[in-house]
């Protein structure tokens, strides 16, 4: 199946669901988890319609981002368990579009805002 055929067959799943709950399909958002996906298969999803990107390892989207910054109005999420190690990066890369799986990430959350607060504004 391809890309476009899989993403039509989603959006249909998409909108059978809202339907049996009474909401409009425009209400919910699609996200593609692009994790271990090559950059030529982002762009087919992006060329089929999908804005909205989600990805779980750090260094593998920091060897991605830039032969894909030239995809306007993207937004990219990091989703999944962040190592604290790994915080700078993330927020370098995601800002604060990161999804929090697990309850204990408090103290990964407040050495991303450390970091955030230590970091120049790039205006």
């Amino acid at each position: 199946m391809s890309i476009v055929e899989n993403i039509a067959r989603v959006r249909e799943r998409i909108a059978s669901a809202a339907g049996r709950g009474g909401r409009e399909p425009k209400e919910i958002t699609l996200m593609a988890v692009s994790k271990t996906f090559p950059v030529e298969r982002i762009r087919e999803a992006y060329a089929a319609g999908l804005r909205v990107f989600g990805e779980n390892r750090v260094q593998e989207f920091a060897e991605k981002a830039g032969a894909l910054s030239d995809l306007a109005e993207t937004e990219w999420h990091l989703i999944g368990h962040l190592q604290s190690n790994k915080a700078a990066k993330a927020v370098e890369l995601f800002g604060w579009s990161i999804l929090w799986t697990r309850p204990a990430c408090r103290e990964t959350e407040f050495r991303c805002r450390e970091v955030e607060q230590n970091t120049p504004d790039s205006d």
